[in-house]
């Protein structure tokens, strides 16, 4: 076996203990998640669609609706304050891309539609 050391400058170093001669900046990656089909700059046109992610025969003639789930106290059936349910998403015509999904009631056409925009 040898005693064969390695010089400061030798290229097999540890890499934690190589030290680069030159700091090149690194280019980010461009933030293009938001922007229509990765083009920076080019926004996204927004429109409200009925959802694809409900497709079948459960859920063809359903429409948005109020939900009232119970739980169990002390025997007795409580029902849980009603809930809106959507199926409808906003997305890109440009792209397709899905931007927002279940709707608060707030921004579903159908119950614009059936309460006149009311909250109450």
């Amino acid at each position: 076996m040898s005693n064969k050391t390695w010089a400061d400058d030798s290229p097999y170093r540890h890499k934690d203990e190589q030290i680069p001669e030159e700091v090149r900046p690194q280019r980010g990656k461009k933030n293009t998640r938001k922007w229509c089909k990765g083009k920076e700059g080019r926004e996204h046109k927004p429109e409200t669609v009925r959802s694809t992610f409900y497709n079948g025969p459960l859920f063809e003639k359903k429409d948005c609706h109020f939900v009232t789930h119970y739980v169990i106290k002390n025997g007795e059936r409580v029902p849980l304050p009603p809930r809106w349910v959507c199926y409808h998403d906003v997305r890109c015509t440009e792209c397709g891309k899905v931007l927002e999904s279940f709707l608060p009631m707030e921004k579903c056409p159908t119950y614009q539609r059936e309460h006149g925009g009311s909250t109450d």
